[in-house]
């Protein structure tokens, strides 16, 4: 239950599903730009040059984590069931970005020399 508490930005509605994501790729991003500054190379989730293997990513994550967990809940707690429903709605969506069928999705843009590296949180209430 914990698991799906923490993973829950995975059943909302596609945008904010996808503002979340949008998110999460830039703190991830900005942690691996701090890698590449001292060295290190990040794994491809935190790499800003990978940002166009996102939406597979998000799909094997979808596979792998969030259906899954979806799917025990659902069993174990039945009125959880749209939670589950709405898990592989977004899933679809990933599904169709990857194969050019949605193109609702655009990744953070990079900082430019003139930016802070620092992304901070997507505004949504402009």
């Amino acid at each position: 239950m914990m698991t799906a508490c923490d993973l829950c930005s995975v059943t909302k509605l596609w945008p904010v599903t996808r503002l979340t994501a949008n998110d999460i790729y830039a703190e991830f991003w900005a942690e691996g730009d701090e890698m590449k500054k001292i060295g290190m190379q990040p794994i491809p989730m935190m790499d800003r040059d990978k940002k166009n293997e996102v939406p597979q990513g998000q799909v094997g994550f979808y596979n792998a984590v969030a259906v899954p967990c979806y799917t025990t809940l659902s069993e174990l707690f039945p009125p959880s069931v749209p939670l589950l429903k709405a898990c592989r709605e977004n899933l679809n969506q990933w599904e169709g970005i990857v194969k050019g069928e949605v193109t609702t999705w655009a990744p953070p843009p990079t900082p430019g020399p003139a930016e802070p590296s620092d992304t901070g949180p997507v505004k949504v209430d402009n």
